[in-house]
């Protein structure tokens, strides 16, 4: 009964876990059955038309409608008028300037529990936004001018090992006795010196220099340090648009496996896996380039492209379109893979380069129908009303031409004299016989009297749908003052914050696989430029490993408020009159970033704070309190440790004693605290005790109060 229901199953092998031409083959048919169920649902012919739409490209036979704005109209050789506003182009821009006005920046969360990730956290956040705005960033704009057009695009995110920084690898070379090809091996050196001060070396019985051994009585080689130059290795990503990638079209993004495809030429692919060695077997494989270059240049996928890429370049130049397979960390393929399909061929390159069921594939929808792969991006609710605006301006534009002439009667007998303006070039002339009384002229209206202007409404509707404003399509009437331009600027803004989020979403996920990658992959050091003393650039170098006390990344924003020129100036204006500087950092943070714990306790304090409670657990090292610390946050994070490590049942009597010891040290130098440097570094005032700084101080103001009142 088993048996029958699962079809006979037990005696089939997973599609993935085929080898060779059979693994190539079921990858094809998932890639075909993806862009098949894209055809039949219609989301082909939609992108297709939106393209043609963005991009005023006019479609081919079988590949969408040639344009929309079209009409029979014109002359026997060229019969159709074509009037197209780019206007569908010019709003997509300008919602991808709203999307990119805010720069996004990544703020690192280390492992608790570790001194080196707590110092490590600054150097890493720079790092991260570093390698970020370098070899990430720059297909940011691709990606969300894809989201917005189509409703889904992609990153696909890799690691290139020629990319990053110039770095200096030393690695040591034996060296290799000409004559015998033997190594050579080390001279032993003795405690003694020559008159030049050079150490002797040990001597054998035939006066022949030992060779150095270990403690086992192996001959140490002779060793020298080579230098060159290379690179760091980087993860770039390349955006991709919906006909450059696919998936399962039943389970979705959510599926297992991802193919992703590169534009590309044989030759260079040639040249990148000529040193091939199979991850596996480590076996090198000098013919695969060969191969490579035998395989067809033909893209199978070509008909379901937005644009026939391989008719701009020759497929006689080795152009060809090749595709990335990705399978993801899972139960059923623990560490996943990573294949290229280049023709019929297939290149392992191991496993999935990220772990825990991630793919290196992120893909971006903008809103979904179901759980597949449907999405409706914002361009789809302009097109159609682009399409009937530029109906009625073609009406409008085919009617003047035809009919916008000047137009003349004049009696079959009467002369006309020619000259400007009287040319039938330039006019239409009704002829008559004599006697005859000219043509009346006929009033057609377009649509009822009672009816609204329809090209008005259409363009109230695009202003509304697209989420611009007058002032964002140059429409800024004669009322308007600058405030208020800036009110409706601000609140066209608010109208993409869905899709400002979604993207720094997106951008967030891929930092944290940007920096998965730089930890399993990145085997030299990185450099990196930070602001030093005085905000001088100062440059650090760190290496792959110190990632791996990086916990995850979380996403900043500029924030709206400092947005447009206006909007800072009027920042400035709010927050000037507060004489305290502190106090008029924590109003502009609180306005920017709704921080009102700002300059309570800054970062620099807090690590200090976390390292000294990882210090106390372990007592590696002595903790002492200084006159200059901020007692209360000392104070308040330590008690909390404190307690947090009472409630331990094995809790260690030592380290108890050693947090009760540091407390009463932060009690007695508050007590010693001088209440002109607490106001200075922001510190709340220290209580006023008998005979303490704090009680001599108010003493002091009391009596030149005093005298000052009593002065005349």
């Amino acid at each position: 009964m088993v048996q029958q229901i699962g079809g006979g199953l037990e005696s089939r092998q997973y599609w993935a876990l085929k080898e060779g031409p059979d693994r190539v083959t079921e990858i094809r048919r998932k890639v075909r059955r993806y862009f098949e169920a894209c055809e039949q649902q219609g989301l082909i012919t939609r992108w297709r038309e939106q393209y043609n739409s963005y991009y005023m490209q006019k479609g081919r036979k079988g590949l969408g409608r040639a344009d929309s704005t079209t009409l029979d109209l014109g002359t026997r050789k060229d019969p159709n008028v074509t009037i197209h506003i780019p206007e569908m182009r010019s709003l997509g821009r300008q919602q991808l300037a709203f999307l990119l006005a805010e720069p996004i920046s990544f703020q690192v969360v280390s492992r608790t529990g570790d001194t080196r990730s707590v110092m490590g956290s600054e150097v890493g956040e720079k790092a991260v936004n570093y390698s970020y705005a370098e070899h990430i960033k720059p297909s940011l704009v691709d990606l969300a001018e894809n989201h917005n057009t189509y409703g889904a695009a992609a990153s696909h995110l890799r690691w290139d090992p020629k990319k990053g920084d110039d770095v200096v690898e030393t690695h040591q070379v034996p060296v290799v006795d000409p004559a015998t090809g033997e190594e050579q091996p080390k001279v032993s050196m003795s405690d003694d010196v020559d008159e030049q001060g050079n150490p002797i070396p040990n001597l054998g019985p035939d006066g022949m220099p030992l060779p150095l051994t270990d403690e086992e009585g192996n001959i140490v080689p002779e060793l020298v340090e080579q230098k060159r130059l290379g690179k760091s290795g980087a993860p770039y990503r390349e955006a991709l648009d919906p006909t450059m990638f696919a998936y399962d079209p039943l389970i979705g993004p959510r599926a297992n496996w991802v193919v992703a495809f590169e534009r590309t030429n044989l030759y260079v692919q040639a040249a990148k896996f000529a040193d091939y060695v199979h991850p596996f077997t480590q076996q090198p494989m000098p013919e695969l380039a060969a191969e490579i270059l035998k395989q067809s240049t033909r893209d199978e996928y070509e008909v379901y492209r937005l644009n026939l890429w391989q008719d701009m370049y020759g497929a006689d130049e080795g152009d060809t379109t090749i595709m990335h397979f990705y399978y993801a960390d899972s139960t059923e393929i623990p560490k996943g893979m990573h294949l290229i399909v280049i023709g019929d061929l297939e290149i392992v390159m191991g496993e999935c380069p990220l772990p825990a069921g991630r793919l290196p594939v992120r893909i971006l929808l903008n809103s979904k129908y179901t759980d597949c792969h449907l999405s409706f991006a914002d361009s789809s609710g302009v097109a159609p009303i682009e399409e009937a605006l530029n109906r009625i301006r073609s009406s409008e534009l085919a009617n003047y031409a035809y009919f916008g002439k000047q137009t003349r009667w004049q009696e079959t007998n009467s002369k006309v004299i020619s000259g400007e303006g009287t040319s039938r070039s330039h006019a239409r002339v009704i002829e008559s016989p004599r006697g005859g009384l000219p043509p009346q002229m006929h009033k057609i209206n377009a649509m009822p009297p009672g009816s609204k202007d329809p090209k008005k409404e259409l363009l109230d509707s695009l202003a509304r749908i697209s989420g611009f404003g007058d002032v964002s399509r140059g429409q800024i009437q004669d009322t308007t003052s600058g405030a208020h331009a800036a009110v409706f600027e601000a609140i066209t803004a608010r109208n993409l914050s869905l899709p400002q989020s979604q993207l720094i979403e997106h951008e967030t996920a891929v930092a944290n696989d940007m920096l998965e990658m730089m930890q399993r992959y990145g085997n030299v050091e990185f450099i990196v430029e930070i602001a030093g003393k005085g905000g001088t650039p100062l440059a650090r170098s760190f290496a792959p490993e110190d990632f791996g006390t990086i916990r995850r990344l979380v996403a900043k924003a500029v924030p709206d408020a400092m947005r447009g020129s206006l909007a800072r100036v009027r920042l400035v204006e709010l927050t000037k009159d507060i004489e305290d500087p502190r106090e008029r950092a924590k109003a502009v943070q609180m306005v920017l970033r709704g921080d009102d714990e700002y300059g309570k306790n800054d970062s620099r304090t807090q690590n200090l704070i976390s390292i000294e409670n990882e210090w106390l657990l372990s007592g590696e090292f002595p903790v002492a309190a200084s006159v200059f610390d901020d007692q209360y946050a000392h104070m308040v994070d330590h008690k909390a440790a404190f307690d947090e490590y009472r409630t331990q049942p094995d809790a260690d009597p030592a380290t108890l004693m050693r947090y009760q010891v540091h407390l009463q040290e932060h009690t007695e130098m508050l007590q010693m605290q001088e209440p002109v440097a607490c106001r200075l570094l922001g510190y709340p005032e220290p209580p006023v005790l008998p005979g303490n700084p704090a009680e001599k101080f108010n003493q002091r103001l009391q009596e030149a109060q005093q005298r000052l009142a009593m002065s005349p």
